[in-house]
């Protein structure tokens, strides 16, 4: 009889098309290693041959389907998370951030996994902070797509903006923003250099900007097993932005889920990034959200003798 697999789709594929090296690595240390005893009894060392592989992978899939919610949801939003990056469009962004590694070991090892899969599980697993990166360079791209988090602001087409990131440029920003965005604690900018080919094919620059602080002081409350009773754990949740500047195109793009942080951040790049004066003339916003026009004009059907009107609609909108 066929097997169902309740778990999760993508711990499903995870287990099924993984590297077993880069697998075994991945299932024993991932949030510190709080899943290894689960996964204790499978015998990697025995997958020799296809036979033997595939036996080991059917028993992966047992395994992760007699998990408890506690750790199959944990473990299929990890595995959501590299596969995204795996397949796709989410390659390209792993191979720019992998051009950042320091260490020739880390190189190495990088160059050594066997296919997009591997390679990105093995960033997700040694190097967060990159694989955090190559997320938000995704997303950047996705969510150009999203309205509600997206907008995209002109510089002056006559001013010269040029951007050159070095330590200076990040310490000012991060003081702007903290400034601007009225924050009571730090606020931290990681800088990626990305690129885009022309019409020609030709790589033209991109600098992406990733924009991190903590939110207001949260709380939620904790089951405590021991005596059944509440605790609050304390935290600030985590508030992130991206901020993709193409200047051959003099065009901030900026993706938030708060409208007025989109406004202030390109703003704050403007002035401090690119040196640019917005006393006499602001950032342009380029897109514009023209949704509520779906269900505000709303038009009666004409009577046409002659003729029966089934449809009216607003086909063109002029927003000057």
């Amino acid at each position: 009889m066929a097997k169902s697999f309740k778990n999760g789709v993508s711990l499903h594929r995870l287990l099924e098309a993984s590297p077993l090296a880069a697998l075994e690595s991945f299932l024993s240390s991932v949030d510190k290693g709080q899943y290894a005893a689960i996964f204790g009894d499978v015998q990697w060392a025995s997958a020799t041959d296809e036979a033997s592989i595939q036996a080991l992978r059917a028993q992966l899939l047992d395994i992760a389907n007699e998990l408890k919610p506690d750790a199959a949801v944990p473990l299929d939003r990890h595995a959501h998370r590299i596969l995204t990056l795996a397949e796709g469009r989410g390659v390209e962004p792993i191979t720019r951030v992998a051009a950042k590694l320091f260490s020739q070991d880390d190189i190495d090892a990088f160059a050594a996994q066997l296919d997009d899969l591997g390679r990105s599980l093995w960033l997700y697993q040694h190097q967060p902070q990159l694989f955090d990166e190559a997320e938000n360079l995704f997303y950047a791209n996705h969510y150009r797509n999203f309205g509600r988090m997206y907008e995209a602001f002109e510089v002056d087409a006559d001013a010269k903006a040029d951007f050159m990131w070095d330590e200076a440029v990040k310490a000012a920003l991060e003081e702007r923003i903290q400034e601007k965005l009225e924050l009571t604690g730090r606020c931290t900018v990681t800088y990626l250099q990305v690129g885009k080919a022309d019409a020609a094919g030709k790589e033209v620059p991109q600098h992406l900007l990733i924009v991190r602080h903590g939110g207001p002081l949260s709380s939620v409350a904790e089951y405590q097993e021991a005596d059944g009773s509440r605790q609050e754990r304390y935290y600030r949740p985590l508030n992130e932005a991206t901020l993709l500047f193409s200047p051959d195109e003099g065009v901030i793009e900026v993706f938030s889920a708060s409208p007025s942080v989109r406004q202030q951040l390109a703003s704050c790049f403007a002035e401090t990034g690119l040196k640019l004066d917005l006393s006499g003339k602001p950032l342009t916003l380029k897109q514009y959200n023209l949704g509520r026009f779906l269900d505000s004009l709303r038009l009666t059907p004409p009577r046409v003798d002659g003729f029966d009107i089934e449809r009216v609609a607003v086909v063109e909108v002029d927003a000057r």
